[in-house]
């Protein structure tokens, strides 16, 4: 089953708008310490990460470890965004540690991205 992203009070995110993304995942087997986190959001699942719309966004910092459980939290910021067109797009959330192994931590995201009303940005 495919995981939903909505902004925090449960509507679907508007294209150019800032959004953090808060995750609160299971750190996985043998997993080291988390080095990096990436979200990667494409219209198509066969759309290479390169391919023009990609949206890849990323952070090198902000993670809390507590026991099992790994948190963090990367901020879409307005720009990101600005190239989608409204409609579903699909995204997923990987980590990578101090040795570089790497797990997704969410494989299967789907979002709607919408258009806003207002277009002004000042």
């Amino acid at each position: 089953m495919a995981t939903i992203l909505l902004r925090s009070d449960g509507k679907n995110p508007v294209i150019g708008d800032d959004m953090p993304v808060s995750f609160t995942v299971t750190v996985p087997s043998g997993f080291g310490t988390p080095t990096k986190a990436w979200i990667t959001f494409k219209r198509s699942k066969s759309m290479a990460d390169a391919d023009s719309g990609v949206v890849q966004k990323s952070i090198t910092s902000g993670f809390t470890v507590s026991g099992t459980t790994l948190t963090f939290t990367i901020t879409l910021a307005d720009t990101d965004t600005d190239d989608f067109t409204p409609g579903k797009y699909f995204w997923d959330c990987q980590v990578k540690d101090a040795s570089s192994n790497i797990a997704t931590v969410v494989p299967d995201g789907e979002v709607t991205w919408i258009k806003g009303v207002t277009d002004a940005t000042s």
